[in-house]
């Protein structure tokens, strides 16, 4: 009898030790991950995966367009005339960009800057930084060269400024801004406009077709994949097609597609999923899947959310 009391005391006593080791093994799966979670979000980052090219708006009094060139060293500065009028893909017909972050104000959407730009420039605008309480801007007329910094405070979001951008890609934007200077760019005019109606409307394929080839992504280009995008809506996919050339990668085939689908499709006819895929998959937030594909190497099937967003 005294044995087993002895025996219970024993099992007891481990029985506290495994339950003081708790908390500790608590902390231990924490740090994991903290530190998985934090490797992820840096391999993420500009400072680990950067684009062959990048691109930036910031939208404010004098709106400013930035493309830097990784792969080739070329980087290229425009200015935006805050009178002319621009296509807001979403069914907003044409919007002066003076009265684009108030309209986004309304909408409380800030993506709109991505989307419009990004239509209008015909490439993917990367990152886009805003004021959180915009005006009705006008034309400031031609001023000198003006490079937009960011402070401290950006890194935050403490300042009036906002942006899509995380905060690692901020800090990095941050130094990398930092040195800029105005022999660092070549000047691009942004002047594609139609000069005989009342309101200057921007020609977004004039625009297009005078700087294709200044915003390839080298990569995409060189992997030269073909695209056929299934459309619900033709002027969207005139839209997305614009964009896509403008990065470089090539669309051959517009075809309607009238089957009903819960979600955009990317789909990639090789065995595994392509840089221009993925970046599809990017841009577009669709699902990607590996099958067998005839008329191009990858389609793209558009839903009908997608195909409204980009219409």
């Amino acid at each position: 009898m005294g044995w087993n009391k002895k025996k219970l005391k024993i099992q007891m006593t481990k029985f506290k030790v495994n339950l003081n080791n708790i908390p500790r093994l608590f902390l231990l799966f924490l740090l994991i991950y903290i530190l998985f979670h934090t490797f992820r979000v840096f391999s993420h980052s500009l400072f680990f995966k950067r684009p062959d090219r990048l691109n930036m708006i910031f939208y404010g009094e004098r709106p400013v367009f930035l493309s830097f060139g990784f792969s080739d060293n070329v980087n290229y500065i425009g200015f935006f005339n805050n009178d002319h009028q621009v296509y807001l893909p979403g069914g907003a017909g044409r919007y002066r960009i003076g009265a684009l972050g108030r309209f986004v104000d309304i909408e409380k959407k800030p993506i709109i800057y991505q989307k419009t730009f990004s239509s209008s420039l015909s490439l993917y605008v990367n990152y886009y930084f805003f004021s959180k309480v915009n005006k009705i801007y006008r034309d400031v007329g031609d001023e000198d060269f003006f490079l937009p910094k960011l402070g401290p405070l950006d890194l935050f979001h403490l300042s009036d400024r906002r942006s899509n951008a995380e905060f690692l890609d901020r800090l990095y934007l941050f130094f990398f801004l930092l040195n800029k200077n105005r022999q660092d760019f070549s000047y691009i005019s942004m002047r594609s406009v139609d000069k005989q109606k009342t309101d200057t409307i921007f020609l977004e394929n004039i625009f297009g077709k005078k700087y294709k080839g200044y915003f390839y992504q080298r990569s995409l280009r060189e992997e030269g994949k073909t695209i056929q995008i299934l459309y619900k809506s033709y002027r969207s996919a005139l839209i997305m097609t614009r964009i896509l050339e403008g990065e470089g990668i090539r669309v051959v085939d517009l075809t309607e597609n009238d089957d009903p689908m819960a979600g955009c499709q990317v789909i990639d006819g090789g065995e595994r999923p392509s840089k221009s895929a993925l970046f599809l998959q990017q841009i577009f937030h669709c699902r990607l899947i590996t099958a067998s594909t005839s008329s191009s190497d990858i389609i793209i099937k558009v839903d009908d959310k997608l195909s409204k967003d980009w219409e």
